[in-house]
C-alpha cells in the first residue's frame, strides 16, 4: 500500500519484494484470503486518505493504518465475497469494453462525415441544423 502521495493505492505482488518508505508491504495470515485483503484495503482507502497528514503531501504511517478496524469474516465467507467482487468487476470490464467500441465507432463515423463534408461528397442543408430534424 501506498503511504505517501497515492496514499491508501494497493496492489497484490506475486513475488517477494522491498519497499521504499512511501510503500507499506502486509502479509495475511493464513486465515485470510489475500485478494479478501486486496478489496478490502481498497473499500478502505477512504478512511486511509482521512487519517493522513498532510504536511508537504499526504502521509501516512503504519500506526495511522494499525488504529483502523476491519471485519473479517471466515476464510470461506472471504472467498465468496472475492468470487463476488471478481464477477462484478468482470461484468464492469464488459460493459467498458462495448462502450469503449461504441465510443470507437462514433469517432470514426464522425471523421467520416467531416471528411465527406470537407471533400463535397456530402451536402449539409440548413435542416441538417434544426433541433428537431424538421426543415426549415
Amino acid at each position: 500500500m501506498s503511504i505517501a502521495a497515492n496514499i491508501g493505492d494497493v496492489a497484490v505482488l506475486d513475488f517477494e519484494a522491498c519497499f521504499p518508505d512511501s510503500m507499506v508491504g502486509m502479509i495475511p495470515y493464513h486465515e485470510t484470503d489475500v485478494i479478501f485483503l486486496y478489496y478490502l484495503m481498497r473499500a478502505m482507502k477512504p478512511i486511509m486518505l482521512r487519517s493522513a497528514v498532510l504536511s508537504t503531501q499526504l502521509n501516512l504511517n503504519y500506526v495511522r493504518i494499525g488504529t483502523n478496524f476491519a471485519a473479517f469474516p471466515p476464510l470461506g465467507e472471504q472467498r465468496k465475497i472475492v468470487s463476488h467482487l471478481e464477477k462484478k468487476e468482470r461484468e464492469i470490464a464488459d460493459i467498458k469494453a462495448v462502450l469503449e467500441r461504441q465510443i470507437d465507432t462514433l469517432l470514426a463515423y464522425r471523421k467520416s462525415l467531416i471528411h465527406e463534408c470537407v471533400t463535397g461528397q456530402r451536402r449539409v442543408a440548413s435542416a441538417d441544423f434544426s433541433r428537431d430534424g424538421a426543415h426549415a
